[in-house]
């Protein structure tokens, strides 16, 4: 059994590196469509990443207009149109948050607190402390 799981381990080893490997063979110059997919690959790429840094920016600003909003609902409790857009700033930020997989960038304290406000936006009864 164990030179079974070696022998599959080993595969799995020669067949990563070979992927791995240069597509082109040294002191031959790359085709122009080997470039050419090369390029399309970087410009994916220049893509996706600007994509995922404007969803940041988005985020941020989020995060910065919920602590103002915050901000006035702890100077005035009673006001329901300002819980009511805190609670709705909350539910858009942990959407982002759990689209973007962006939980580990965030303390555990400010997690807690988004949460809490999101579950009542929700509607789905009592958020659980």
């Amino acid at each position: 059994m164990k030179k079974h799981i070696l022998l599959w381990i080993l595969s799995l080893c020669i067949l990563s590196a070979a992927q791995a490997a240069p597509r082109s063979i040294p002191g031959r110059s790359q085709t122009a469509s080997e470039v050419n997919e090369d390029m399309v690959l970087l410009e994916d790429f220049i893509a996706a990443t600007q994509e995922t840094l404007q969803a940041s920016m988005e985020l941020k600003e989020r995060v910065t207009h919920y602590l103002q909003v915050q901000e006035k609902y702890l100077a005035d409790p009673s006001n329901r149109d300002v819980a009511y857009r805190m609670v709705k700033e909350a539910r858009g930020i942990m959407d982002e948050i759990e689209k973007n997989h962006l939980s580990q960038l965030f303390t555990n304290q400010f997690l807690g607190e988004v949460s809490f406000f999101a579950q009542l936006g929700k509607k789905k009864g009592v958020p659980q402390l």
